[in-house]
C-alpha cells in the first residue's frame, strides 16, 4: 500500500535542551520527570566526554506505523521526498554519510508490519548505513513464530505471549498471501488449534518450576498471571479481525516462511538486528542495562555485548529474552528487573559511557532528558504509531527523530512539541572531544533546514562569561587556540578517552572544546611524538606530545 505522508509542520524554532529550572518549572505540556540544566551540569561534572565522531539519526518504536516512519525520515534530512509513494525519497547528502539507527520495536500496535518492513528494506537498497537494534516486540514477534507449537515447558506458552498486538501481523500475511492468488490448505479445527498454540493446564503449574532459575518471583508471577489473560484475549482478537483460529494458524506458518527461512523475504530483518551501538560516550539500546551488562561492558566493550546476545538469539531465545541480555530492551527499572545500582552506573563511567539513548517508554510532548539509576538518559520514544496516538489523545500523525551532529551538538524533533530541542554540550558539559571522520559543519536539513544551526528562541541560561573576549580574539587573529582540561577518572574511562583519541589521530580530526571555547586539529601524516615516563615515590607518570605542522589553511577555530 502507497499513501502520501501527511502534510505536517514541523517545528523550526530551537529551545535550549535541557531547561533551566525556571522554565522547567512553567508552563503546560512540560514533562515533569524532565531533568534540568543544572541537574545535567551537576551529573555531567568533570568527565572527558567524547561526541559521536559521524552524524548519527535515531528513531524508535515505530510499531509498524510506516507513515511516521516516512515523515521522521524527513524531519531528520536524511531523506528528501520525491513523490507520494512508499519507495519515492532519496538518501540527501548528509543521508549518504549518516548512520540511521532504528531502535528497536518495529513490530506490533500498527496495522502495516509488513509495509513498514518493504520501506526499511528500501532505504538499505538506496546505500544507506542502518544499524537495527533490538526492541521487545521485535523479539516478542521473532519468539512467537519460532517456537509456536512447541511444547516443552519453557517455550510451550511463547505464541500466546505476543499477545493480541501481534494479530494484526497475522492478518497482513493472510491478506497478502489472498492478494497473491495462494490458498490456504485444509484449515485445522479451532480445537486442533488450541492443543498446539495454546498452553495446556499442567503448563501453570510447571513453568514455575522450570523458569525460577532466570525469572525473579515476583517476575515470575506477573508472567503467568499474563499468559492465563492473553489465552483468554487471543480468540476474541481474531475474531475482532475477522480470521479464524484456522486462518491464524496458516498465517503462522506462511510467518515461518517469511522471516525464518534463510531465502524469506523477511528474514534479513532478524539476521541484521543487535542489540547494542556504542558512538563515543553513548550507548545506544532500546530499552537500558542493569549491573551484569554494565560490568561486560566495562571489562570487554560493547562487541562482546553484541556476541552474547547473537549467541542467545541462536542458541536459547527464551534466556534471551528474560536473562540479563534481555533487560537491554525490555527494562524500565522496575522493581521486578534485573537492577542497575551505583556499581554498575560506575562499570559504566568506568567504560567512558555516560549516556545512554534509547526508547521504549512513550512519551506525549517529545523526547525527554531524564537521570534514571544514576545516569543520563536521551528517552526518545515520541509516541509515533497511530495506535498510541489514538490512546494518549495525540492529534495528527506522529513523527520524531534525534539527530547527534558531528559537530557537537544534539537536535529533537517531534510533531508533539513546538520547539527543536537543542542540546549544546558547550552549556552542559566542562570538556569535550570530537574524534570526527567527517567534515565537522552542522547539519542541514529539511524542511526549511530545520537542523541547521542558529539562535535559540532566549531561553539562555545567562552563564556565558565574556571577560576576555579581547584577549581570545586577538590570540584567533594570531592563529593561536589553547585549551586545558584535567580530571581524575577511573582507569577504564582513561583507556576509553585514549582510544578514541587514537581513532581520531587515525582519522586526522581532533576537536577539543573547554565551554564555549574550541580548538579544532588536523593531523598531517608526519607526527613527531615524544614520550616520558617517571617514578617518584609513590607518584607515577606518563606524558605524552604530539606534533605536527599544520596545513596553509586554516585547522583551528576559537568559539562555538
Amino acid at each position: 500500500m502507497n499513501q502520501p505522508p501527511p502534510s505536517v509542520a514541523l517545528p523550526t524554532t530551537f529551545q535550549p535542551w535541557p531547561l533551566p529550572s525556571p522554565v522547567l518549572r512553567m508552563g503546560r505540556g512540560l514533562d515533569p520527570e524532565e531533568v534540568s540544566l543544572e541537574q545535567v551540569k551537576r551529573y555531567a561534572g568533570d568527565k572527558a566526554w567524547v561526541w559521536p565522531s559521524r552524524l548519527i539519526l535515531f528513531f524508535c518504536d515505530l510499531h509498524a506505523d510506516t507513515d511516521a516512519f516516512l515523515l521522521s525520515l524527513v524531519a531528520s534530512g536524511g531523506v528528501e521526498r520525491t513523490g507520494p509513494g512508499d519507495r519515492d525519497y532519496r538518501l540527501t547528502e548528509r543521508g549518504r554519510h549518516a548512520c540511521f539507527i532504528i531502535g528497536g520495536d518495529c513490530f506490533d500496535k500498527g496495522p502495516e508490519n509488513l509495509r513498514l518492513l518493504h520501506c526499511l528494506r528500501y532505504l538499505l537498497q538506496l546505500g544507506a548505513d542502518v544499524t537495527l537494534l533490538a526492541g521487545n516486540h521485535d523479539l516478542r514477534t521473532y519468539l512467537g513464530i519460532a517456537y509456536a507449537g512447541r511444547r516443552e515447558t519453557r517455550l510451550q506458552h511463547l505464541f500466546v505471549r505476543m499477545g493480541k498486538k501481534a494479530m494484526p501481523l497475522f492478518r497482513e500475511i493472510r491478506d497478502a498471501a489472498r492478494r497473491a492468488g495462494e490458498s490456504d490448505a485444509e484449515l485445522l479445527p479451532d480445537e486442533e488449534v488450541r492443543r498446539r498454540l495454546f498452553p495446556d493446564d499442567d503448563w501453570y503449574r510447571e513453568f514455575e518450576v522450570s523458569a525460577g532459575r532466570l525469572i525473579p518471583p515476583i517476575k515470575l508471577e506477573k508472567e503467568v498471571r499474563r499468559i492465563r489473560e492473553k489465552s483468554q484475549e487471543l480468540e476474541g482478537t481474531c475474531r475482532g479481525l475477522g480470521f479464524s483460529l484456522g486462518e491464524l494458524y496458516a498465517s503462522v506458518e506462511r510467518a515461518r516462511r517469511l522471516f525464518l527461512d534463510p531465502d524469506g523475504d523477511f528474514a534479513w530483518y532478524f539476521e541484521r538486528m543487535t542489540l547494542a551501538r556504542r558512538e563515543g560516550s553513548f550507548l545506544f539500546v532500546h530499552a537500558g542495562v542493569d549491573d551484569t551488562l554494565a560490568s561486560l561492558l566495562s571489562r570487554q566493550g560493547v562487541d562482546a555485548l553484541n556476541a552474547w546476545y547473537h549467541r542467545l538469539f541462536d542458541e536459547d531465545l527464551f534466556e534471551l529474552y528474560h536473562g540479563p541480555v534481555g533487560n537491554a530492551f525490555r527494562t524500565k527499572y522496575r522493581n521486578i528487573d534485573y537492577p542497575l545500582t551505583e556499581r554498575g552506573v560506575s562499570d559504566l563511567h568506568g567504560a567512558g559511557i555516560y549516556a545512554i539513548v534509547h526508547g521504549h517508554r512513550n512519551i506525549l510532548h517529545g523526547q525527554r532528558l531524564t537521570l534514571r539509576a544514576g545516569v543520563l538518559n536521551f528517552e526518545c520514544d515520541a509516541s509515533v504509531d497511530r495506535n498510541t496516538r489514538t490512546l494518549e489523545g495525540l492529534a495528527g500523525p506522529g513523527g520524531a527523530v534525534v539527530a547527534f551532529l558531528p559537530s557537537g551538538r544534539v537536535r529533537a524533533i517531534s510533531t508533539d512539541y513546538p520547539f527543536i530541542k537543542d542540546f549544546d554540550p558547550a552549556r552542559v558539559f566542562q570538556f569535550t572531544s570530537l574524534m570526527s571522520r567527517e567534515d565537522p559543519r552542522p547539519m542541514s536539513a529539511t524542511p526549511e533546514e530545520a537542523l541547521a544551526p542558529t539562535d535559540v528562541n532566549g531561553l539562555d541560561d545567562d552563564d556565558d562569561d565574556a571577560d576576555d573576549a579581547g584577549g581570545k580574539a586577538k590570540d584567533k587573529a594570531k592563529g593561536k587556540a589553547k585549551i586545558k582540561f584535567s580530571s581524575t577518572m577511573q582507569r577504564g574511562e582513561a583507556v576509553a578517552y585514549f582510544s578514541a583519541l587514537v581513532d581520531g589521530l587515525r582519522h586526522g580530526r581532533l576537536q577539543f572544546r573547554h565551554g564555549e571555547e574550541s580548538v579544532a586539529l588536523e593531523p598531517s601524516e608526519r607526527v613527531t611524538i615524544e614520550v616520558k615516563a617517571t617514578r617518584k615515590g609513590d607518584k607515577e607518570r606518563v606524558s605524552f606530545e604530539l606534533e605536527w605542522k599544520r596545513a596553509t589553511r586554516e585547522s583551528f577555530e576559537v568559539g562555538g
